[in-house]
């Protein structure tokens, strides 16, 4: 007679990098059309203008500005839709307005269009954030989460290196026939990939839920690991039917649930006042003010070539240290790179060794990249439980939304008022407000179920 240990398949994990690779796509997509308009901005603004005449800048602006006004009406949209109809089902939603978008700047090229075309690249980023992290953390297992939650910003600073490359060395047109199939590709992908098991013990299919959550382990139905996840997902699932229907105010009525969404807000909003984006933004000019004579084609691919490694790096270390070891780290390099940016740029032309300034922008992209962007995402779906994650990244996500408009109205005339290094004194104080916050109120979720987690939330 086999024991048991003879008898047990080991299963595999390639299903589930797979479905997040194609889900994650997504993001790839995202970023490549929320950065398009910098690589394409001498185009636009030249005599041979595609739209037929040179765009203003204050032009260039409300066509950017489109993005996240859009996305912060959507947000709450896709929670419905995460919720209703299930992730899978929210993420092709999502590639057919950016696949739109894409169409729009080709075939009808125009002011107008142009702006059309940055809502629809709007209305997918609005599920982005919070619909592609769930199903991330849904179709993956305990000791992958934070490897495969980490994919979202991998995609998303792969998508930036490539418009970048390809928005300065290929002609405007001819990016855009490179980039217009990813989105279609990223649907007819997406219609093989399974629906999180999650959500299909929550609307009551139970047979289809032991059969996905087997396909994704690669582990035979009657395996006892693949039973017993799907026993507890339908106990906790039977468990809240039996409460009132869950709305915001009934969530934060609940101890563990408020902690949970105010360590998720604080994450956020920190995550946003970060500073990547002028440094994404300004970062040559910057260097070029400080005396920094370096190729500025050369620099705009270093930025988000360092981005794409500290998100790699992201992967490794997420599940080796731990998410809040990794953000806590993260954080104090944010504040001392930027709070470095900050001084130089004080400093007379040529009184500070041009490597200081680079390393500093370079440190606080790294910091970005490898935990002040992934780990709240990934976080924010290991807190919350599957009756209100929908609910909560929902609201977290259109609360970035909302902020990231804010930030870009007040930063020009901040600007203009006190300098530009004071940006950089403030986001600094961010971070380390944001580190204070979290060794004090955030648990450590590695590894963790959501039972324990809510237990030491409520306890703390």
């Amino acid at each position: 007679m086999k024991s048991e240990k003879e008898t047990t398949k080991k299963g595999h994990t390639y299903v589930q990098w797979a479905a997040g690779i194609i889900a994650n796509s997504i993001a790839f997509t995202y970023a490549m059309q929320a950065c398009w308009i910098s690589p394409v901005a001498k185009v636009l603004q030249s005599k041979s203008s595609p739209t037929g005449a040179p765009l203003s800048d204050s032009t260039l602006g409300w066509v950017a500005s489109a993005l996240p006004i859009t996305a912060f009406v959507f947000v709450p949209i896709f929670s419905f839709l995460a919720d209703k109809y299930g992730r899978k089902t929210s993420i092709l939603i999502m590639a057919v307005p950016q696949t739109l978008c894409w169409v729009l700047k080709l075939y009808f090229a125009s002011t107008t269009s142009l702006v059309i075309a940055r809502v629809c690249s709007g209305i997918a980023a609005g599920g982005c954030f919070n619909v592609v992290p769930m199903y991330n953390k849904e179709i993956s297992q305990d000791n992958m989460r934070g490897a495969m939650g980490s994919l979202l910003i991998v995609a998303c600073n792969m998508g930036i290196l490539i418009i970048f490359a390809l928005g300065a060395y290929v002609e405007y047109y001819t990016v855009l026939y490179i980039v217009a199939g990813i989105p279609v590709l990223t649907f007819i992908l997406m219609l093989k990939c399974p629906e999180s098991p999650g959500y299909l013990v929550k609307i009551g299919k139970y047979d289809e839920a032991l059969q996905t959550l087997a396909f994704l382990r690669g582990l035979d139905e009657d395996d006892k690991s693949i039973q017993n996840e799907v026993n507890e997902m339908k106990k906790d699932d039977e468990f809240y039917k039996t409460m009132p229907p869950l709305s915001m105010i009934v969530i934060l009525k609940d101890r563990a649930w408020r902690k949970a969404f105010i360590i998720a807000a604080l994450m956020n909003c920190v995550q946003t006042l970060s500073g990547n984006f002028a440094l994404v933004s300004y970062g040559v000019n910057i260097l070029k003010a400080s005396g920094v004579d370096l190729d500025a084609e050369l620099m705009t691919l270093t930025f988000p070539a360092v981005m794409l490694a500290g998100s790699f790096l992201a992967m490794v270390a997420m599940e080796r240290v731990g998410r809040k070891v990794l953000l806590l780290a993260a954080y104090l390099v944010s504040a001392a790179s930027l709070a470095a940016v900050g001084v130089v740029m004080q400093q007379p032309p040529g009184s500070v060794p041009a490597w200081l300034l680079l390393a500093a922008i370079l440190g606080s992209m790294v910091a970005f990249s490898c935990g002040v962007m992934p780990v709240p995402y990934i976080v924010m779906s290991e807190l919350f439980n599957i009756q209100i994650r929908a609910t909560l990244m929902g609201f977290v996500a259109a609360q970035g939304w909302g902020l990231s408009f804010a930030l870009l109205a007040a930063f020009a005339p901040i600007t203009a008022a006190f300098g530009m290094y004071a940006n950089f004194y403030f986001f600094a104080a961010v971070q380390l407000l944001g580190f204070a916050a979290v060794l004090v109120l955030m648990p450590e979720t590695r590894g963790k179920s959501i039972e324990q987690l809510e237990t030491e939330l409520k306890i703390k």
